[in-house]
């Protein structure tokens, strides 16, 4: 076998990164690149709907590799443009809001009830508008912050909305980048905002977005398991306490009459059962407090005890 020749002096051989560089960006060939914007349309629902208390869900409707200069001609008076830092990545993202989008976002975050039909104005956009684009942009960034992590972590902040038309931190026209269609859906209504990465940023972290999801470990969610114990801790549950009952006859019901009292054998060392949704959860003891009746837990109910005190004759 032939020995390799050395490199001529003063030239290096391209290195693996360069290779990357050279490369056409596919989708197919990252397929962690869906994980993450998935994971982080997740993260922004549960934001959204926690600031605005409606249900408003983003979601992917499309991820691409495009051109910058089709990025850019497509950025008329009807797109809101704003840059985002990636200070891990040295370099900048642009984020495209389309006027559904915004008007959108003010009616789900101002109580709107989609009663009137949705705005059409092409006037210039208000200060709480942008505002709220700003806010929009701040939990996004936390979000791409925390789904990008393992992959390519990198702290991400919203820095101005671009008002130059001067998008020269995406690369050359001719560069690529990945595009990320996400929509937005609340109250009927839907709007579109683009999530544009350049492909520089993206070339050291290739290796980690072409690892196959499917041959990731699982691992818990610790946002998502934060929230799901939120919420079942301010679920609300109806209790009943069942006293003991007394034995009438037939007769003795026929007669009851209206205002009637009827005795009941409970007394004060006698155990009250809790229930909820009709199955026993605890023995209590019945009392007064402040002019109103109680009930301390003594024990949680054993069901499979009770059954067997229930068939076994008493000694």
């Amino acid at each position: 076998m032939a020995a390799a020749q050395p490199s001529p002096a003063g030239t290096r051989r391209p290195g693996p990164d360069k290779l990357y560089e050279s490369a056409t960006l596919s989708i197919e060939r990252m397929p962690m690149l869906r994980v993450v914007f998935e994971k982080m349309t997740n993260l922004c629902s549960d934001t959204l709907q926690r600031m605005s208390g409606t249900q408003a869900r983003y979601s992917i409707d499309e991820l691409r590799v495009v051109r910058v200069a089709d990025v850019v001609d497509a950025c008329d008076d009807s797109i809101l443009p704003c840059v985002m830092k990636a200070s891990g990545w040295d370099a900048h993202l642009l984020i495209c809001l389309d006027r559904a989008f915004v008007y959108t976002l003010l009616e789900t975050m101002f109580g709107g009830d989609s009663a009137e039909p949705p705005l059409e104005s092409q006037r210039p956009y208000s200060k709480i508008e942008k505002r709220l684009v700003e806010l929009t942009c701040d939990y996004v960034a936390g979000a791409l912050k925390t789904c990008f992590a393992g992959v390519a972590d990198s702290p991400f902040a919203y820095l101005r909305m671009e008002e130059r038309a001067d998008y020269s931190f995406l690369g050359k026209r001719t560069s690529q980048a990945v595009a990320a269609r996400i929509a937005l859906k609340a109250l009927g209504r839907s709007g579109t905002m683009l999530i544009v990465i350049p492909q520089a940023a993206l070339t050291p972290a290739l290796p980690n977005l072409a690892r196959d999801p499917s041959a990731e470990p699982a691992s818990a969610d610790t946002d998502w398991t934060k929230q799901f114990e939120s919420e079942v801790g301010r679920a609300t549950v109806a209790l009943q306490a069942i006293i003991e009952g007394r034995d009438l006859t037939l007769g003795e019901i026929a007669s009851f009459q209206v205002g009637q009292v009827i005795p009941l054998p409970t007394l004060a060392q006698n155990r009250v059962r809790l229930e909820s949704n009709g199955k026993s959860v605890f023995w209590c003891h019945l009392g007064q407090a402040d002019g109103f009746y109680t009930l301390r837990i003594e024990s949680a109910v054993d069901e499979e005890q009770e059954f067997i005190n229930d068939i076994l004759p008493e000694s």
